[in-house]
């Protein structure tokens, strides 16, 4: 063969590892915000306006509509949802979980 072919294999073989590493780099990288969900399941934007308000569970009561504790608080029924004492329907979550819930969901106000 001659040398300019092993010259153009090289640079060819050098360019296909470079590809490869920077793909692994750049798309495998669990905090790369440029590939997060922003849609919900159902191809709702997720934005606050789109975002329903929370209601009170129950009535003169404080619950956890009333107050952000945690994300993994609010998953406690809405994870898979659920019926709270048989009457309240907890839906479940539409969308990726996301850390802090009502930067988009506004709380509930109590005894409204």
């Amino acid at each position: 063969m001659y040398k300019a072919n092993w010259v153009l294999i090289l640079v060819v073989g050098v360019l296909i590892i470079l590809s490869l590493l920077s793909y692994n780099i750049y798309f495998k990288n669990a905090k790369n915000d440029n590939f997060e969900l922003t849609y919900s399941y159902r191809g709702v934007k997720l934005i606050p306006e789109n975002a329903p308000a929370l209601s009170n569970l129950f009535k003169d009561q404080k619950d956890s509509h009333n107050t952000f504790i945690s994300s993994s608080e609010c998953l406690k029924c809405h994870s898979i949802g659920m019926k709270i004492k048989g009457k309240v329907e907890a839906p479940q979550i539409a969308h990726n979980i996301l850390e802090y819930c009502v930067s988009c969901h506004a709380l509930a106000k109590n005894g409204q």
